[in-house]
């Protein structure tokens, strides 16, 4: 099984983490400015700082999940699972993709973090989050999530085509990273 890009930044993120505990006279900011290569990717831990767990000493981790233009969600649990829009592409040049994580908290809810990446000028990424009390209201919430409302795509008329296919591909992409996050999880699965 490959590792996904966001298991690789969470790995590259836990490696800088690492370096900061053995190596006492780093402080924080410092460890924002490095850079850790895997492979031949690299991951700036500024950039992951925002969308990466930090250590806890408690039972489970503690998580700080960022949302667009609200605060945080702060809770301790356990990340079930991460899939990445960006491990399905067909096409290496598209620069738009989704993340989807599925936490459980110690108090028993479902959290749902969705983050939107972009590496183009035309579109800024955002995070969505919420939390749940039941699984059935976690496959309501995706189910109904439109996936492409944030994104403002091909705007010209001439483009326009263009922006239909990009739609198509972030829609499709993003059914299948809910299929992926569901998989093999026995309570989210539809009781017959």
């Amino acid at each position: 099984m490959r590792a996904t890009a966001g298991d690789l930044e969470h790995a590259a993120y836990r490696l800088a983490q690492a370096v900061l505990d053995d190596v006492p006279t780093l402080d924080e900011a410092e460890l924002r400015g490095l850079t850790v290569f895997i492979g031949l990717s690299k991951y700036r831990c500024e950039a992951m700082r925002e969308r990466i767990s930090l250590p806890s000493k408690n039972s489970g981790e503690q998580f700080f999940v960022p949302r667009s233009g609200t605060s945080p969600l702060d809770f301790t649990g356990e990340r079930l699972v991460h899939v990445s829009g960006r491990d399905l592409q067909r096409d290496k040049r598209l620069s738009r993709w989704h993340e989807i994580e599925l936490f459980v908290t110690n108090s028993n809810r479902y959290v749902v973090a969705i983050h939107f990446a972009c590496e183009t000028k035309h579109d800024d990424p955002y995070d969505e989050a919420e939390a749940f009390d039941s699984p059935t209201d976690v496959i309501e919430y995706l189910e109904e999530f439109d996936p492409v409302e944030g994104v403002r795509g091909w705007t010209l008329d001439r483009h326009r085509e263009q922006d239909r296919r990009l739609r198509t591909a972030l829609t499709n992409s993003f059914q299948r990273l809910v299929s992926q996050l569901l998989a093999g999880r026995p309570e989210f699965a539809q009781k017959l």
